[in-house]
């Protein structure tokens, strides 16, 4: 059976999600593309994913996503305790400041759950993960789809934490890059 797209994408979520800094940390080594496959078929064998979806994911992804800055910068604050995965949360909006062109004042809740944010400093760093396709070959495409999204989210992490968020990135395991965002 084929998977789609969003099952794709969950797929790399869920292994984002239970990523194996410490594991990796443990080996003294790189991970190669078999050393993440073999992961995916421990995570199968837990009951996280089938051995079918084990097969969708591919290491070599996983490996580009540590030769990056932020996979690095992810691994340290994983580290130190600062790595925060798959939060959850819940504010209130007023509806003008979310919908052009409404100036209702009427209170919408927004919820999320964000990929990661790790705290830099006094500062928050907020990574989003995306496995679309990416036509044209850049980030840039992405940058704009998903500004707003970020946006939300920086506005909720900052009013729930205090701190204000530094950076916005997304990583593109299509595209095996860190796009940042303004």
């Amino acid at each position: 059976k084929e998977i789609s797209g969003a099952q794709r994408g969950t797929l790399y979520h869920l292994v984002m999600e239970h990523f194996p800094y410490q594991e990796i940390k443990e080996s003294e080594k790189v991970w190669e593309a078999t050393d993440y496959e073999k992961y995916f078929s421990e995570m199968a064998k837990k009951g996280y994913m089938t051995e079918q979806e084990c097969r969708v994911l591919d290491g070599r992804k996983f490996v580009q996503f540590m030769e990056t800055s932020i996979g690095q910068r992810m691994a340290a604050a994983h580290e130190t305790g600062t790595l925060r995965l798959e939060q959850p949360f819940m504010i209130g909006e007023n509806a003008k400041d979310i919908f052009v062109g409404i100036s209702s004042e009427e209170m919408i809740m927004v919820q999320g759950i964000i990929d990661a944010f790790f705290f830099d400093g006094e500062n928050i760093v907020l990574v989003d993960y995306k496995t679309d396709a990416v036509p044209s070959g850049n980030g840039q495409e992405l940058a704009k789809k998903y500004q707003a999204q970020l946006d939300q989210y920086a506005m909720a992490l900052e009013r729930l934490t205090g701190k204000k968020v530094s950076e916005k990135i997304i990583y593109s395991f299509t595209l095996g890059i860190e796009i940042p965002l303004s």
